[in-house]
């Protein structure tokens, strides 16, 4: 929370943009302005009064500091909290009887009586029409009678003198709380500028005064903007009376059988060659003191670190520690805070481990050292260290999904297990990448690149042979064409969908077409009918397998024996 005053006779960003602002008017008001001109003081007004909800806003957060504080000390913090109230109440009682003339003001302006509701349609010129202004209800923005009649004719002047005075009492009443004058002489000069209401210097032998200056020949929407310019000179003073109360009051006072040293780090698993990182703070922060961060060893005894020790960055209260992992293994970040306290420098010792891993992702399939398209391929993946519902993965060219327990049972006969499956696509290859999450952060655990293959064609047999020599019984012991993949990791079915067997008749050849596996009656008659040394023959073997894809096998050339 900013205060208003930030160096002698200096003037905060809030106050300074305040006091341009109200050159701006003046300048605009010494022009002979047009109607547009005077309905974008409208716009003026709504971003003046967003800086007053600020102000405010941040002054609630400092009561609420001023509450905790007393509710952890009452001793030491409640004075200081009495004293935050009794602002309050004066702040809000003048704002309030500033509100109550500028709520006068509108009511003329957009002609509506003291006591009417303000109308229920919204102004076609809202800025927000869910949220509208009362100033965005006003009608006869040039009207410079309404403002001086309330401020200055009336009660002969009573109200203007009213607002002045309530504004000198809340101004004497905040310098009054100020502890020791002579050191905050900055303070003091910056909330006399900023709620000043000293009457202006004569001009030509005319005397002025602070309400005629402020409430006197303006069209009625300046003056509006000129008392909303006046609440947030109210609550940036009162912001600065709250921000000297408050460090006041000694964090280290209030918490010091409670205070002690914190350790946040980013995880207590840190992967070989990452960075492990850790911000060290107390857990009763002082932000009107720096404290001191060092790494090693603290000796108990001696309340003193030994040696030479390195100490750390220190941002806003914490210590910023950052290095990077190497070898594997337990690790420990220790040290102590030294912070200013009533009775000297105290030492708040620290200690936290933190573990170096080995990284390493494992994508295992479980079949084969490829995957093969158009079948599910069963795959283990893990991340070393990470349990296996903090893995995820995603891949390339394919679909990569968990199976649970029981569709992995079907793919690979293991019972008990859960693991993935690979569906890859047309490409050569696909890329898995596995991502872990530790301590609530998910990152990269690593990479595998896969060839992609197509299944392979089966082996065309009869008999369990392809070639060779064979007797007839053997190769009508079961009379059909087998397609068997030979050593190959998945028990995959392949079914001849025909052939054609060829035969030699009165020293000719020909050949006869066979649809499906098995042997035709004339293919068994024939084959019963060689003799030894003459050859079966079967060509043109066509199947199809799990992906439904006509296939050619190779012939068949067997002799009988």
């Amino acid at each position: 929370m900013g205060h208003g005053v930030i160096g002698p006779g200096v003037l905060s960003p809030r106050s300074k943009m305040i006091n341009m602002m109200y050159l701006f008017l003046t300048a605009l008001l010494a022009l002979n302005v047009s109607k547009e001109v005077l309905k974008s003081f409208i716009m003026i007004e709504h971003g003046v009064g967003k800086t007053v909800e600020n102000f405010s806003k941040k002054n609630d957060l400092y009561y609420g500091l001023f509450s905790k504080a007393a509710i952890e000390n009452p001793t030491k913090a409640g004075p200081w909290n009495d004293k935050a109230l009794q602002v309050k109440a004066k702040a809000d009682e003048t704002v309030k009887f500033l509100r109550g003339l500028r709520e006068r003001v509108i009511r003329l302006g957009a002609g509506i009586g003291e006591k009417e509701e303000f109308p229920k349609e919204v102004p076609k010129e809202a800025k927000d029409p869910k949220n509208v202004k009362d100033v965005e209800y006003v009608k006869i923005l040039d009207n410079m009678d309404y403002v001086p009649q309330i401020m200055i004719q009336e009660k002969n002047g009573k109200n203007g003198e009213d607002l002045k005075n309530k504004i000198n009492d809340f101004r004497e009443f905040i310098i009054k709380l100020i502890t020791k004058p002579d050191k905050n002489k900055d303070l003091i000069d910056g909330i006399k500028k900023t709620l000043n209401t000293d009457n202006p210097p004569q001009e030509e032998g005319v005397m002025k005064t602070w309400q005629t200056e402020q409430f006197q020949s303006l069209p009625l929407i300046a003056s509006v903007v000129f008392m909303t310019i006046i609440e947030g000179n109210i609550r940036n003073a009162e912001a600065d009376i709250l921000a000297h109360l408050y460090s006041n009051i000694d964090a280290a006072d209030m918490k010091f059988n409670k205070i002690g040293a914190i350790v946040n780090q980013n995880s207590a698993y840190i992967l070989a060659g990452t960075k492990y990182s850790a911000q060290v703070f107390l857990a009763a922060y002082d932000s009107t003191q720096k404290p001191t961060m060092y790494i090693g060893d603290f000796d108990q005894s001696k309340n003193e670190m030994v040696g030479k020790p390195d100490t750390m960055k220190v941002e806003n209260g914490q210590g910023i520690y950052e290095t990077v992992a190497s070898g594997t293994g337990k690790r420990t970040l220790k040290g102590a805070i030294k912070i200013k306290s009533p009775e000297g420098f105290k030492y708040y010792p620290f200690e936290k481990e933190w573990n170096v891993m080995q990284g390493g992702t494992v994508v295992s399939p479980t079949k084969m050292n490829c995957f093969y398209r158009s079948i599910a391929n069963p795959v283990e993946i893990s991340a070393v260290g990470v349990p296996p519902e903090n893995v995820t993965a995603t891949m390339t060219n394919g679909n990569l999904k968990r199976a649970s327990k029981e569709r992995w049972k079907e793919l690979t006969g293991e019972t008990g297990k859960d693991g993935w499956e690979v569906l890859p696509g047309e490409g050569q290859e696909c890329m898995i990448t596995v991502m872990s999450k530790i301590e609530g952060q998910t990152k990269q655990a690593g990479q595998v690149k896969f060839r992609v293959k197509n299944i392979p064609n089966p082996v065309a047999m009869v008999g369990g042979q392809f070639d060779g020599k064979m007797t007839k019984n053997g190769m009508l012991g079961i009379p059909k064409i087998i397609a068997d993949l030979k050593d190959f990791a998945f028990d995959l079915k392949f079914t001849v969908t025909s052939y054609e067997y060829m035969i030699t008749v009165a020293g000719f050849t020909k050949t006869v077409p066979v649809s499906g596996e098995n042997f035709s009656p004339d293919v068994i008659k024939t084959i019963k009918s060689l003799q030894n040394g003459q050859q079966a023959i079967f060509q043109e073997i066509k199947a199809r397998g799990p992906d439904n894809k006509p296939r050619k096998l190779n012939p068949i050339i067997l002799t009988v024996k």
